[in-house]
């Protein structure tokens, strides 16, 4: 799966989402693809799992986002009503398997960023 960051103006971000993207911290580019390692439903807000600009893996909200290739990748897994306001994770098992692999990836645990990038560099990374 793949999406492109839309051009937009801050002004027109939605009020549901504004309190999950901030301009001094967003770290993509617009019109960039990028490789999409999972989506989670969090506080009813969608969420796609990108690796940013300064190689942070990131939860960034959908709506940021075209889709550009919607094909989900064969091991995906699909984990429903997790609790703490996640109500759906959608990924590879060491991501979505559950709420504790949620968590590991939004802690930014060494081990699970590391899988991250294995995965990113084996997918094509993203492009200009």
């Amino acid at each position: 799966m793949k999406g492109r960051v839309r051009a937009f103006e801050w002004s027109t971000v939605p009020g549901d989402i504004q309190h999950f993207v901030s301009k001094g911290q967003f770290f993509l580019t617009p019109d960039r693809e990028y490789v999409v390692h999972a989506v989670s439903v969090y506080n009813a807000v969608s969420f796609l799992l990108v690796i940013n600009d300064i190689d942070t893996p990131v939860f960034v909200p959908a709506w940021v986002f075209e889709a550009t290739n919607q094909v989900l990748d064969d091991d995906w897994v699909c984990s429903l009503v997790l609790g703490h306001g996640v109500d759906l994770v959608l990924g590879p098992p060491f991501v979505a398997s559950n709420l504790e692999a949620y968590n590991r990836v939004v802690d930014q645990e060494p081990a699970v960023v590391a899988l991250l990038f294995q995965r990113n560099n084996s997918l094509g990374s993203c492009s200009d």
